[in-house]
């Protein structure tokens, strides 16, 4: 493990339960921050999407007004035409078939002044409130169309001609020429344009209806983009940082920061697997701090802590980055040497001892507290059965080292040694 990361782990351990607490407010406050925004970006699109409908609604209802507008201005031309012919008719028809021509004539008259009413009051017709717009009026009620004129006129004079109906067409043929050279001539073309203009008014309003749906196209897709961007995003990354925090307080030892003992064992059997792949070796160092219940007993186990962290800090620094370092349990340690035959193990685990036994930990009332520990040693390569099999051989010479003095190192050459002298 690299140093920089033994720092970086060992910082929220040594904090205080004031700083744990709040550390979980600010996680609460961070998802009620994320809850209130997620709430908000989702209500957002909601809003857009009704918007959306009631304005597409609104495009197909003005549309259909629209629609019906230009088939009445359309009608009141076909209307004109009727009426017209059908005056002409009666001056012709014989007393037979006069009654017939002269209720068509009314029936025609009638739609006509009902269209009209409707296109310039607005009124209802076939179920629809017409729209009316400031260019309608202008040709219906201002020169030079003056529509609504026209229109009255014509309706006037083909009322003229069927209340004289009875008398004869003598009496109305000045009428009926006018309404003739009116269906043919300025009237025509007054309708004609009244025409074009409700076409013209539906192309306009449907393209402003369209510009709508585009802002709100834009709208919605900033409001996606900008979700995906300050709320996703710092979401998805707090929680992969929340799940980084979680792997490594799963394999990290909550009072040191190096490795605690499950993440230990599974790397130094994934080291043990690829020993025995490639024929490589390794070396074991057993360390444990010498007189340690002394040290609780005497000035109390937050010294203890203090002197555990100080021993875990110091292997740390003189162990390289490609070593395996970890706590297994109270004052005992472990360590991995990779690549590393027994002669090279003993020298890093000498350097180990010796900066320990220079090490100081700060007493509460200002002294210093200097301690040891001892180290076993011991090889692992293919020929062990298991990495616990070393572990135990290092964990039996180092007891070996705590029975012979303390403060030392001591490997399989001192306990054959021992067991020849003995």
């Amino acid at each position: 493990m690299r140093n920089d990361t033994y720092i970086e782990q060992t910082g929220a351990p040594a904090g205080t339960g004031q700083q744990s607490r709040a550390g979980y407010a600010m996680n609460d406050l961070t998802a009620r921050r994320f809850t209130i925004s997620y709430i908000l970006g989702l209500s957002l699109i909601g809003l857009i999407a009704i918007t959306t409908h009631f304005v597409v609604d609104r495009i197909a209802r003005h549309q259909q007004i629209f629609a019906a507008e230009i088939n009445f201005a359309g009608r009141q031309r076909m209307l004109v035409q009727l009426v017209a012919r059908q005056a002409v008719e009666f001056s012709t028809a014989d007393a037979m078939t006069r009654p017939d021509v002269v209720r068509q004539m009314a029936r025609a008259t009638d739609e006509l002044e009902q269209a009209h009413k409707a296109l310039i009051s607005g009124a209802a017709l076939q179920g629809l409130e017409l729209y009316q717009s400031r260019n309608v009026d202008h040709l219906y009620f201002e020169p030079p169309e003056n529509l609504d004129m026209q229109v009255r006129a014509f309706i006037s004079t083909a009322r003229e001609v069927l209340a004289a109906s009875e008398q004869g067409p003598e009496m109305v043929r000045t009428a009926i020429r006018q309404l003739e050279a009116s269906a043919n001539g300025d009237l025509a073309a007054s309708l004609e344009t009244a025409v074009s203009v409700y076409e013209k008014e539906a192309r306009d309003h449907a393209s402003a209806l369209r510009q709508i749906l585009l802002v709100m196209l834009a709208v919605l897709l900033a409001t996606l983009v900008a979700e995906a961007l300050f709320l996703f995003r710092p979401l998805f990354r707090r929680v992969r940082q929340q799940q980084q925090e979680l792997h490594d307080l799963a394999r990290t030892d909550p009072l040191t920061g190096c490795h605690n003992r499950r993440s230990f064992l599974l790397l130094a059997e994934h080291e043990y697997q690829q020993i025995r792949r490639t024929d490589g070796k390794a070396c074991v160092l057993m360390l444990d701090i010498d007189r340690f219940k002394n040290v609780n007993d005497t000035y109390g186990h937050a010294v203890g802590d203090d002197v555990i962290r100080c021993m875990a800090e110091i292997c740390l620094q003189s162990l390289r980055s490609a070593d395996i370092f970890g706590r297994l349990g109270g004052e005992e340690f472990c360590a991995i040497l990779p690549n590393t035959g027994m002669e090279d193990g003993r020298t890093a685990a000498e350097k180990v001892r010796a900066a320990l036994e220079a090490a100081t930990v700060e007493l509460p009332d200002g002294g210093q507290l200097n301690f040891t520990a001892s180290i076993g040693l011991a090889p692992l390569n293919k020929v062990n059965n298991s990495v616990h099999q070393a572990m135990e051989q290092a964990d039996a010479n180092l007891y070996h080292a705590k029975n012979t003095g303390r403060n030392r190192v001591s490997g399989p050459e001192e306990a054959q040694n021992d067991d020849r002298t003995n």
